[in-house]
């Protein structure tokens, strides 16, 4: 068997495909400084997020950097987007659709909330979701091919009134005071699998 020696036109082949790959990889140092960058004020936020769900950082912003998102935040403000999968890596049996769902918001914002306090914030005010989605029985009922059910405002306000809500915490608000003031901090559930960070109130410099 003989063994194949590169030609000279191989050779310059795999040189442009080095030229080609080195900006590349540049690139993608580069955004990793920028995102190591703007994670700085968010102490005890990695870039690689370890959580269940799993969880990758869709934008960042500060004054300073803007990771992801064409604009920058106004002085003492910072600005942090999550987007994940929505699922908890399991299942968890005959759990519908509406309760799976508040689970997997239930799982990300018990990481969260517990690393909040962890780093001197107090939680002062929550807001709850609803996780249930009412379904309108007559449209299921001519997705199976069956005539609908005659049913007044009256009878569907009943009936949703019956069903009750699969709470969820939507927002939460958490404030931090130390010698150079006080920050507030809101966590929000947005778009289904979407969630933000607001830290207000950073002194000069960034925060701890």
């Amino acid at each position: 068997m003989t063994r194949a020696v590169p030609t000279l036109r191989s050779l310059h082949r795999l040189a442009l495909l080095a030229a080609c790959l080195l900006p590349c990889a540049a690139s993608a140092e580069g955004r990793t400084e920028l995102l190591k960058r703007c994670l700085n004020d968010y102490g005890g936020i990695a870039l690689t997020l370890p959580y269940q769900p799993s969880v990758h950082i869709r934008s960042c912003a500060t004054p300073d950097v803007n990771y992801d998102t064409p604009v920058k935040t106004p002085a003492g403000r910072r600005e942090l987007e999550l987007i994940g999968e929505l699922t908890l890596g399991t299942e968890l049996g005959n759990v519908g659709a509406d309760d799976y769902y508040a689970a997997v918001q239930g799982a990300l914002f018990a990481h969260f909330d517990s690393l909040f306090k962890r780093h001197g914030f107090v939680r002062n005010s929550v807001a709850y979701g609803d996780a249930r989605v009412r379904k309108d029985p007559n449209t299921l009922r001519m997705l199976a091919g069956l005539p609908p059910v005659p049913e007044s405002a009256e009878q569907a306000a009943r009936r949703i009134a019956s069903e009750p809500p699969i709470p969820f915490v939507r927002e939460a608000r958490y404030v931090r005071r130390d010698g150079a003031g006080q920050q507030t901090l809101t966590y929000q559930s947005q778009a289904k699998n979407t969630w933000r960070i607001t830290l207000e109130g950073v002194a000069a410099g960034g925060a701890p």
